[in-house]
């Protein structure tokens, strides 16, 4: 995707410079395949011919790859997020915002943050993640971090889930994490984040974690909705 613009230029000047009887190539088709799929990446291959046009083809192609890093920053530095509920009649929990069906259970939010936690989004993932808590309309008493999207930890990225599981503690909710990769453990074990959360709070799926809460609250002397 980077090299479009190049190569569509260089596509370009061969159909100008190749023979009228000869078949020409469709120049500008790379660029409305970009357009119909993302603007952005429509922008960013526009940002190559314009370097290769001005800088020549080494320093445009630098240019196009310091503006796809960048770009690429831009999204996982705010990605998507979700608090998943249970639809009836579907297996598994699902976001709220895309199933009109979706139902938290209440007093346990699951979040979800699709992007791996690091330097470029610490800071909006511990925001986020308390919002989530914040918008329930009852009163929350476990909080469940879905961890999935987390293919690779930093110390940034435990801070800010430490953060997250210290404010909730402070209020009185039970904090969870559901979904980690065994491959990851031994960074949360080193920092001490799996002494902090408990490591039975450290639940292998969504499912077990929804359970794990509904037999807490019988223990409890509460009752959890379905």
């Amino acid at each position: 995707m980077l090299l479009v613009g190049y190569s569509d230029f260089i596509l370009t000047a061969r159909a100008f410079a190749t023979d009228e009887d000869e078949p020409r190539p469709e120049p500008n088709q790379g660029y409305r395949r970009l357009a119909f799929f993302r603007r952005r990446e429509l922008l960013l291959a526009l940002g190559c011919l314009a370097g290769v046009l001005v800088l020549d083809i080494l320093y445009g192609v630098l240019l196009a790859v310091a503006l796809s890093v960048a770009e690429l920053l831009s999204r996982v530095a705010r990605p998507h997020d979700a608090v998943p509920g249970l639809v009836p009649g579907m297996a598994g929990m699902h976001g709220v915002d895309g199933y009109a069906e979706a139902r938290v259970v209440p007093g346990l939010p699951v979040y979800r943050y699709d992007s791996p936690v690091f330097f470029a989004n610490a800071e909006d993932f511990r925001r986020r993640a308390l919002a989530a808590v914040d918008e329930q309309e009852t009163p929350v008493r476990w909080f469940v971090l879905d961890t999935e999207a987390n293919v690779t930890v930093d110390i940034t990225a435990l801070d800010s889930v430490d953060a997250v599981h210290a404010e909730l503690t402070a209020r009185g909710v039970v904090f969870a994490l559901a979904r980690v990769k065994q491959d990851l453990r031994t960074e949360p074990d080193g920092y001490g984040l799996t002494a902090s959360v408990g490591g039975e709070r450290i639940l292998p799926t969504l499912p077990t974690a929804v359970e794990g809460y509904r037999s807490w609250v019988r223990d409890h002397g509460g009752r959890s909705e379905r």
